[in-house]
């Protein structure tokens, strides 16, 4: 894996999975690589952090992965041109996520507007920012004992959400940004419901995932879950839920917001426990306002 005493240099092109599982595969023999990320969500997330993880059935999401940093990372806006709409969506419910993190609130309206172009086109200076906020956090926490924490913003469901649909084997499946723009949803719920978030802001929230285009329509959910979202009971997620990297000892913990761009902290713990009843009670409140 050597040549004249200079580790190999591997250019990984691609979206976030192949990224992932290519990077894994480098860091394993001790290559250098570049990604050159091909989807609007490997631009905007999976090219950043130096995370390796690939998932692991039935076991969940990143089970088997290293820390490895890619020595440049390349961003040509024209690959978007390539992508669906629906593709394009999954991407822009990690760059509202990444804005909801975020304290620069005239970066979520500009992230909301772009989204609804035809094509988008976000340009260096908005792509700067959006992968700014994760690499910012990263730059504190490269190694993930603490506050990195706060970029599974809507991802616990999420992960929950992919690996229920994945075992139900249907052939509607959701993209990991579909699962994560149902996550955020669910989490609006959820910060109210634990008494975090006042109700105004929460309904604030929803209504610019609403007006953003990146929710994945009902029936495209029922599909992927093999039945109407009304009769998806959540305890059907706990198995999932309970194999999640920040569960503790079977008890579920929650990235939750007080505040645009505030995350709520339990002392030194970015992470949330969240009781069963309010995860129950947050949720036939996201099914009855799952109105897309």
């Amino acid at each position: 894996w050597e040549q004249a005493g200079k580790p190999q240099q591997w250019m990984i092109y691609g979206g976030g999975i192949l990224s992932d599982t290519a990077a894994f595969a480098a860091a394993l023999v001790g290559a250098r690589f570049t990604f050159v990320p091909t989807t609007l969500l490997a631009m905007a997330d999976a090219c950043v952090g130096g995370k390796t993880g690939v998932n692991f059935p039935p076991f969940g999401k990143n089970q088997v992965g290293l820390f490895d940093f890619p020595e440049q990372v390349i961003i040509c806006e024209r690959f978007l041109e390539t992508l669906s709409r629906r593709h394009l969506n999954a991407g822009g419910a990690e760059c509202l996520k990444h804005a909801l993190l975020s304290r620069q609130r005239d970066l979520l309206q500009i992230v909301m507007q772009k989204l609804t172009l035809e094509p988008i086109q976000f340009g260096d200076d908005v792509m700067a920012k959006i992968i700014g906020v994760k690499a910012d956090v990263i730059s504190r926490d490269p190694n993930e004992s603490g506050e990195r924490a706060i970029l599974n913003l809507g991802h616990t469901l999420a992960h929950a959400l992919e690996a229920h649909c994945a075992k139900q084997g249907t052939s509607q499946q959701l993209y990991h940004g579909e699962a994560v723009a149902a996550g955020l949803f669910f989490m609006t719920y959820l910060s109210e419901q634990c008494g975090h978030l006042k109700g105004d802001t929460a309904e604030k929230m929803r209504q610019m995932l609403i007006e953003s285009t990146v929710m994945p329509p009902r029936s495209q959910l029922n599909k992927a879950l093999g039945q109407p979202l009304q009769q998806q009971s959540f305890s059907g997620f706990m198995p999932f839920l309970q194999q999640d990297k920040k569960a503790d000892g079977g008890e579920t913990r929650w990235v939750l917001l007080s505040n645009w761009g505030t995350v709520v902290k339990a002392g030194d713990n970015w992470t949330i426990a969240v009781s069963d009843s309010h995860l129950h009670q947050a949720w036939s409140r996201f099914v009855d306002g799952y109105i897309f």
